[in-house]
């Protein structure tokens, strides 16, 4: 069992589905769910690299938002992030996250940009409270 705080107006996301709180009141999930919240939901205007613009088009995807041209977009960006890796362990989470995606297992692959982030220099307390979300 989980339990968390929602604030006024907060925005949660449950295997998929997004919720919005109208009021502050305690969240309790008692069964296996993913459950986005906080920091891990990232806004558009905070994509601003390749790997931030990975986790958002993966995030969109995940929530069923135009899934095609979330995908189209995963795919230029990844080539993007591919360009500026110069070590095996920054290409290795590339293939994760590619495979993550291309199974349409979205969740995983938000937890491998997470890793392509942190390489692209994303500071670690930010990274932090989007895996603590």
């Amino acid at each position: 069992m989980r339990s968390f705080i929602l604030h006024d107006g907060e925005t949660m996301i449950v295997n998929g589905a997004v919720l919005r709180v109208p009021a502050a009141t305690e969240v309790i999930v008692d069964n296996c769910a993913t459950v986005l919240r906080g920091d891990a939901i990232m806004r558009a205007e905070h994509a601003t690299s390749p790997a931030r613009r990975l986790y958002y088009a993966c995030l969109q995807a995940y929530v069923g938002q135009d899934i095609a041209a979330h995908q189209q977009q995963i795919v230029a960006d990844l080539g993007q992030v591919l360009e500026r890796q110069c070590d095996d362990a920054a290409r290795a989470a590339s293939v994760r996250f590619a495979n993550a995606v291309a199974s349409c297992d979205y969740v995983r692959g938000l937890r491998e940009c997470l890793t392509l982030m942190e390489q692209e220099g994303v500071p670690a307390c930010d990274i932090a409270a989007m895996l603590a979300a």
